[in-house]
């Protein structure tokens, strides 16, 4: 699964209590899906496995004074999914292409790498790491070719988010492409 840079918008609390909002650049990623589902004909439903570990180039806070850049080095993200989904079929040419809307709702651990930013001299925020495991959902529509009678090729966009306590609403919006083996 290839997933290209995107950003990732949330809002967090700092230590002292202000309230900041960030946007972060989250740059591509080779993460892996693994699952298994039925097909019930125009309808599909799966249960997947789902590890993408990300790295954050740089992050945008917007402060009181304004919107300040911040270059990050080796600060990563890293999700492992387990989601149930379903999936509707939409037919476009008889037997070789389909469209399909789908998603799904789950459970996601995530680890953040600790980081700092200074946003002025003699003011610095401490961001520790933080593992946590929290609700996820994901919404998808794709295109499916059916290479032969029981193997596809997909490409898919999907957005995912999880609610976490600690970091407000993560979201990215990424793109999958990979292949389907029925059986």
């Amino acid at each position: 699964m290839l997933t290209p840079a995107v950003e990732q918008r949330f809002s967090t609390t700092a230590p002292n209590g202000t309230s900041l909002s960030t946007t972060s650049a989250i740059g591509a990623g080779l993460g892996s899906e693994a699952g298994m589902g039925y097909d019930f004909g125009k309808a599909r439903a799966e249960i997947t496995a789902i590890y993408n570990p990300r790295s954050v180039n740089s992050t945008t806070v917007d402060l009181p004074l304004g919107q300040r850049t911040f270059q990050l080095d080796d600060v990563s993200i890293k999700t492992t999914s387990l989601m149930v989904s379903g999936y509707r079929d939409i037919p476009i040419m008889r037997n070789k292409l389909e469209a399909y809307l789908g998603g799904g709702i789950g459970v996601r651990y995530t680890t953040i790498n600790a980081f700092s930013l200074t946003p002025s001299p003699g003011i610095t925020i401490q961001v520790p790491s933080d593992h946590d495991t929290n609700f996820g959902y994901q919404a998808k529509v794709g295109l499916t070719y059916k290479v032969k009678k029981k193997l596809d090729l997909f490409a898919e966009a999907v957005y995912a988010g999880t609610v976490t306590s600690s970091e407000g609403n993560l979201g990215i919006f990424g793109v999958r492409i990979g292949t389907r083996r029925r059986f």
